[in-house]
């Protein structure tokens, strides 16, 4: 026997395949403690990746948050499925990005709670006057039916519209936009200027 090599007794009892059925369904964690966050089961992987990306880059002053879906089609609740997407079944993670950089992310569940703060009381088109009134410029899509979004601008998905069709409106301040892409785009927007009657 190669006295270099580690010596495992449990062989002796249990064949590998029963020990990885074992570790694959059993799971030990102390009853005194609660999880209140599914991703803290990474730590500190996760908060050593983000610190990494916040060391090496520097963004600019005009930033974008976006969701990333990671594909995973096991059996999760904390997975989520948005069918137009590329990926349309994952985990979730929204992202601070900057040319293509993910500068710094968190990871977001159906069920577990996250550090994002909403406001209930204020709809899309609040927020972004919320956010106006403190400096922040912001733009996003937005659906058509959401409460505030102007009727002018909703369009029948029967409609056929040449590409590149674009119209707004001006609301508190706020940008409303309606534009043909392959499909309708509906988005509000506090970035934006204007040239006469026309916005750019």
């Amino acid at each position: 026997m190669d006295t270099r090599l580690p010596v495992h007794h449990i062989s002796k009892q249990m064949s590998l395949k029963c020990f990885e059925q074992i570790k694959r369904f059993l799971h030990v964690s102390s009853p005194a403690t609660t999880i209140k966050n599914y991703f803290d089961k990474l730590e500190p992987l996760l908060s050593h990746i983000r610190n990494v990306s916040k060391h090496f880059y520097m963004p600019n002053s005009n930033v974008s948050v976006d969701e990333i879906i990671i594909r995973f089609s096991g059996r999760s609740i904390h997975t989520v499925r948005m069918k137009n997407k590329p990926n349309p079944e994952g985990f979730k993670i929204l992202s601070l990005c900057d040319v293509g950089y993910t500068y710094t992310f968190l990871p977001t569940s159906r069920i577990s709670p996250n550090d994002v703060k909403k406001i209930n009381s204020l709809n899309q088109t609040g927020c972004l006057i919320l956010h106006l009134q403190i400096g922040i410029g912001a733009c996003g899509t937005v659906r058509k039916n959401a409460s505030g979004f102007p009727k002018e601008l909703k369009v029948d998905k029967s409609i056929k519209l040449d590409w590149d069709i674009r119209s707004g409106i001006i609301i508190n301040e706020v940008l409303a936009v309606f534009w043909q892409d392959n499909g309708s785009v509906t988005m509000l927007s506090m970035i934006y200027d204007l040239v006469g009657e026309e916005w750019e």
